[in-house]
Order: structure tokens, then sequence, then C-alpha cells
């Protein structure tokens, strides 16, 4: 029986490379500029002392765009500045213009603001454009910048020049929507992952917050227990310098840097159990890996030296602020003197090992989940040029 067109909405159709070039010749798809098709549109400047650290609406600063906000404004000005100003509507791609450019994040339409000039959007009226399109258009996209004085920076003609293919709008929703599956897939796994880490952490401040460890009694819940220590990190932990990484044929091997996994290669550092700590950008984001991996240089990785330790330190890390312990003045910067001299609760070999069997079967399935997102994001990157170019075709 032949398929339905409802069966062929939004399947990627190949063709012989005949038929592509005889489509292609046909009606190929115009390369457009994105200030052909809107502006570059942006918040109203928010200043320093118009925020406070806890309140209404969220302000995001580049150090916390598509994160956690630290800053916020009150409701009254967001309500005022969101009216009589520009303000993104549900759906637009928001761009960082400073520090690490061209990251993206598509605005929820809740309540927040954001800061200006260092996050942007192209304001349109939807009639030749697909925002969902854009964000994955500009997510394969390679940014021509404009180099300024400290750090790198996208200019508003820098954006405005950047010239897209622009398929017809029915074309540009079904590869929106063909790529949105692994996005899907992929923000399914971090809601599971989010819980594995909620679960992983109140076991540890049951044990080592609270002390309600195993064998825990009341003496040893309101004191140091017998067989722990305070020790510096560096008796514990041995932090290595991570290395520049050339960038060769894709392999398998994770490649790390401070804002997480940033490609795949065919070489490894280091393999097995070990604590990957920032050594400048986002000082905050430790994480843990157990297999064969790389850091470049913006990232030390700690080996432990001590069995059934490595969990532990992952999680007592995690809850100390490292961004305040920052050296650098443009960049937030770490050193190894200032890791080796962190003064950590060591709790007693037997307890360690008993938190490390019961931790390893959660970040088990958080790793398991991560390697599936990471797959997830590899099929889509490369699926994602072979639509922008037109190599595959997608029924509208």
């Amino acid at each position: 029986m032949a398929e339905s067109r409802a069966e062929t909405v939004g399947r990627v159709m190949p063709n012989s490379p005949a038929e592509t070039q005889s489509r292609r010749e046909a009606a190929p798809w115009p390369k457009v500029r994105l200030g052909e098709i809107g502006r570059i549109a942006m918040c109203k400047r928010i200043l320093k002392g118009e925020t406070t650290p806890q309140g209404d609406i969220p302000f995001f600063k580049i150090g916390t765009f598509g994160k956690e906000a630290d800053a916020f404004i009150s409701k009254s000005k967001f309500e005022h500045f969101s009216k009589l100003y520009s303000y993104p509507k549900k759906g637009s791609v928001l761009i960082s213009a400073a520090g690490t450019i061209g990251r993206l994040v598509v605005f929820n339409g809740l309540p927040a603001y954001f800061q200006d000039s260092n996050i942007v959007w192209l304001e349109h009226d939807g009639q030749r454009l697909c925002d969902k399109y854009l964000y994955y258009t500009l997510l394969g996209h390679k940014w021509q910048f404009t180099q300024g004085a400290t750090i790198q920076r996208l200019y508003n003609d820098d954006i405005r020049n950047t010239a897209i293919s622009l398929p017809p709008l029915p074309v540009q929703r079904a590869i929106a929507k063909r790529l949105s599956a692994y996005d899907n897939l992929i923000e399914n796994n971090r809601r599971r992952i989010a819980i594995l880490e909620r679960k992983a952490e109140q076991l540890y401040k049951e044990w080592f917050v609270r002390k309600r460890f195993p064998g825990h009694t009341a003496a040893t819940s309101v004191a140091l227990p017998t067989g722990w220590s305070v020790v510096r990190l560096g008796d514990i932990l041995e932090v290595k310098y991570g290395k520049d990484h050339k960038i060769l044929p894709d392999g398998n091997i994770p490649i790390f840097g401070s804002g997480g996994i940033m490609r795949y290669g065919n070489r490894a550092l280091y393999d097995g159990e070990a604590v990957l700590i920032p050594r400048k950008g986002s000082l905050n984001n430790i994480m843990f890996f157990i297999g064969a991996f790389w850091t470049v240089d913006t990232m030390f990785y700690g080996l432990p030296k001590l069995p059934f330790i490595a969990k532990y330190l992952y999680m007592t890390l995690l809850k100390i602020d490292m961004a305040s312990f920052n050296t650098g003045a443009a960049l937030p910067s770490m050193t190894t003197d200032i890791l080796n001299h962190f003064k950590i609760t060591l709790p007693a070999s037997d307890i360690l090992e008993a938190f490390d069997k019961q931790a390893t079967k959660l970040l088990a399935l958080k790793d398991n989940l991560q390697r599936q997102n990471a797959l997830l994001s590899r099929q889509r990157d490369l699926l994602l040029p072979r639509l922008m170019s037109g190599k595959l075709e997608v029924m509208p």
C-alpha cells in the first residue's frame, strides 16, 4: 500500500545524484543576509545597581546565559521595560554576542530579562523565516566576528551580514521538525539526568552533611566521627593540567573544556576515573568521568590518590563556590595552588567504600544517559549540514 502524505511529512527523502542536481538547479535555495530579513534587537540597558541577588524576574548576563540567573530585577521594572522597549517573543533565538560568541538559547517565553548588547536576537515578522530553522542554521554556523580589545565580540553588523540558505517556509519547518526530534530525546534524557543528580546529592547530604551514614550515632551526627579527618585536597587528589588538542579526524574520545564536551577526537590524555575541574571560564562546572578522555588547557583533571574517593570528592567539590576563588580579571581563573590547599573532610575508608557503591549506581545511569545525549548530538550535527545544504530533501 502506498504511503499517505501524512506518513511522509518531515521524512528525509534521499535522491539520486541526478535528481538532486536537477532539483537544485531548478530551484536553488537563495542565500539571504539576516539584515534583509529583520533587525538586530536587544533589551533596554539594566545597570548593576538596578539588580539584586534575589528578586522577581531573573536577569541573565553573558556569564549566566543559558544557565541559572544570579541577578534579578523588580517585576515593575520588567513590565515597564518589556512593554516600552524591545523584548523577545516566545521562540526568538537569543544569541551571545560577547565572551563565548554564538551560544544560542530559544526563548521559552517565561518572564526574564537579558543583558543589552551582549545578548541579542533577530526581530522579524515570521513571513520569510521560521525561528526554529534559524536556530538550527546558526547552531552549525562558523561566525565571522570582529575582534574586540580584550574579548571576542559579535557586533550587530557581523550578524546582519551573516548569510543563510533560505528555503520556502514549509521546508524550513520540516527541517526544524526533523532536527527537533533529536533535541526532544536529548531534553528528555537531561530531565532524567537531573533526577539522578538530585538523588546523588540527597545521598551525599544524608551521609556527609547530616552525618546519617550507616552505623552513625547521635554523637557522630554533631562531631567529626572516629576515623574521619581533615586533609588538604592536594593530599588526596593529584591535580594535572589539560593540554591543547589539535583538531584531528573525529573519533570517539570526548574532549572536555570548561563548558563540557567540546568535540570528539581519537587520542586520550587519560583513561580511568577522574574529577574534571575548570581552570578558566566556568569555574563551578565540576565534572566526573570514567573512561578515556582529553581535557584542553582550560581544564584540570584530578586523579584520586586513594581508593573509593573519586565520587566523594566530585560531590564535595560541587558544594564549593569555585568562582569565589577567582584569580583572573576578565576571565575567571583557578590555580593548582588554590586547589591543593582546599581543606576537605575525609571520611573513614569503610564509609567511603559504602558510599562509592551506592553513588556508582546513580552516576553509572547518569553517565549512560550523557553518552546517549552525546551520540544524539553528533547524529543531529552530522545531519544538520546535509539538510541545510539541500543534499537531503525534506518533504514539507
